[in-house]
């Protein structure tokens, strides 16, 4: 399944959670912007409608979802957490323009690996408002990882200490083809 003529895969929200019955359904067929050089190992996210979102579970322990976190249940607060899934809107993600994952509750704001030279990552997740630059590119790679724009072999990763477990911490690691790094 791949994009349509507008760039969207999904009309409503769906859970993508790296199940052997999902991989390879969501990788769409066209690029957007930059990003070439990643296209051996990655493929971009489609830029869907602004109603379509997605779900994003942690290949680690199922039903843990890629969130923004709220304290008011309307004001994102700038943390990126994988917490339980609740399917709320802090936890539906928008493919935007850039490869950008755009946050569901509030669109304006996107999932950005944290740079203080615009060069390197701290390897902090956070969400923050959009600015299309190259650390709030995401690309899907061929083991359901989201690779960084910035710097292709960063991955997001829900933190654990154990394997087995999580920490509500989101961060942008070295990709290692782990389970905690799938989405």
């Amino acid at each position: 399944m791949g994009c349509d003529a507008e760039g969207d895969e999904m009309r409503k929200p769906r859970v993508v959670d790296g199940s052997p019955a999902q991989r390879g359904r969501w990788r769409p067929a066209r690029w957007l912007g930059g990003g070439a050089a990643l296209a051996a190992t990655a493929t971009a996210i489609c830029a869907p409608s602004a109603s379509a979102s997605t779900i994003l579970v942690n290949g680690l322990v199922q039903g843990t979802c890629l969130d923004a976190q709220t304290m008011d249940g309307v004001t994102l607060t700038g943390v990126a957490q994988v917490i339980t899934c609740n399917s709320g809107p802090a936890q539906q993600w928008i493919g935007g323009s850039f490869n950008s994952l755009r946050n569901g509750l509030n669109p304006g704001m996107c999932l950005d690996a944290q740079t203080m030279d615009g060069i390197s990552l701290t390897g902090v997740a956070q969400v923050i408002p959009c600015n299309g630059g190259p650390a709030q590119q995401w690309f899907l790679g061929s083991d359901n990882s989201l690779r960084n724009g910035l710097v292709a072999d960063m991955c997001l990763d829900g933190q654990t200490f154990d394997g087995r477990t999580l920490s509500a911490v989101v961060q942008v690691i070295p990709c290692n083809q782990g389970p905690a790094q799938q989405w």
